[in-house]
């Protein structure tokens, strides 16, 4: 298992990556490992933009949580994609697997306040179980309720709230 932690000055104005997965687990057949991650920005942070330009994954795949602390509470521009080249945004996504001797879970939450939110995505997956077995479990949350939305251009799948966990299936 990993647990990871990178907590950024609250003197960063931008932060820009092409691929960002925080709290990220694999798995196999016999055994899982897990990760929790997360990425912390100080106090007073004067983030001012953030841009994901190919893929983010947060609190996904087995036994993981991920999470993103200590955004400013106003005047921050968060994108994900960009009409040229889409992303995959992932939040609390559990993949499929055939073990099921231990409780696993995705787990990723982020809620933004007073930003501006611009998302040009090729699949859109949020609170996810795609478990065979009994115990998976997939929490995600993506809060845009307080922020201004931009742009929310989703041009494959949109996932939210979905499981395929076989176990929980009613037969007659």
């Amino acid at each position: 298992n990993g647990e990871g932690t990178l907590i950024l000055p609250a003197t960063v104005t931008n932060v820009t990556v092409g691929e960002l997965e925080i709290g990220v687990g694999a798995n196999t057949y016999s055994s899982y490992r897990g990760g929790d991650g997360l990425l912390e920005f100080a106090q007073g942070s004067q983030l001012q933009s953030f841009t994901v330009s190919n893929r983010f994954y947060l609190g996904t795949h087995a036994a993981t949580r991920g999470r993103i602390a200590g955004l400013p509470l106003s005047g921050l521009s968060f994108t994900v994609g960009s009409p040229s080249c889409r992303a995959d945004l992932m939040i609390g996504h559990r993949r499929p697997d055939f073990t099921v001797t231990t409780v696993k879970y995705g787990d990723g939450r982020l809620a933004l306040t007073n930003a501006t939110f611009s998302a040009y995505l090729t699949n859109l997956v949020i609170g996810v179980s795609e478990s065979v077995g009994t115990m998976g479990q997939a929490y995600g949350l993506l809060d845009l309720s307080a922020c201004v939305l931009e742009c929310l251009d989703v041009r494959g799948t949109v996932r939210i709230g979905y499981s395929m966990n076989t176990a929980n299936r009613l037969t007659e």
